[in-house]
């Protein structure tokens, strides 16, 4: 004996429904964002600067340039917790701070110079993981200084 049923156009619009529904909740769980690729672990980033407000004045410009850094993460999914960023920036080459899912915030403070008068240079830069946008704010002695604007990715090792 055998059986033959006929499937209605009606049927296959709703099971195809259902797959294309399957398809995106599948996609949805799977798919990282740009920089909540890893909550725990390092991410290598290149960062670009694109323009810098100079606060004495109040005036902005372009600017090129940028830096490679090193994010080390030490938090679970779904936390919060300590960060420790290696970066290529002359005079502050390792800052520490904070991060989450959401964002990553470091400073660096060095002094250098004679111990008589001493330069303290101060960094805060803080990076949106899911733009990757940053804001770095840069100062000397305490004065207004500087801040850089610009946006990182995720590089990936050569070897």
């Amino acid at each position: 004996m055998q059986c033959k049923r006929s499937i209605k156009v009606e049927e296959l619009t709703v099971l195809a429904g259902y797959v294309r529904v399957a398809l995106m909740m599948i996609a949805l769980v799977g798919a990282p964002t740009r920089f909540a690729v890893a909550q725990s672990g390092d991410i290598d980033l290149t960062c670009r600067y694109d323009r810098t407000l100079k606060l004495e004045d109040n005036t902005i410009g372009l600017t090129s340039g940028g830096f490679s850094a090193q994010l080390m993460m030490q938090f679970g999914s779904g936390a919060e917790g300590p960060v420790i960023m290696k970066t290529t920036k002359t005079g502050c080459p390792t800052m520490r701070g904070w991060g989450n899912a959401l964002s990553v915030e470091t400073e660096c403070a060095v002094s250098i110079g004679p111990a008589d008068q001493p330069t303290d240079m101060h960094h805060r830069l803080s990076i949106d993981r899911l733009s990757g946008q940053f804001e770095e704010h840069f100062s000397i002695n305490k004065k207004a200084g500087l801040i850089h604007y610009g946006r990182c990715t995720v590089s990936k090792r050569v070897f």
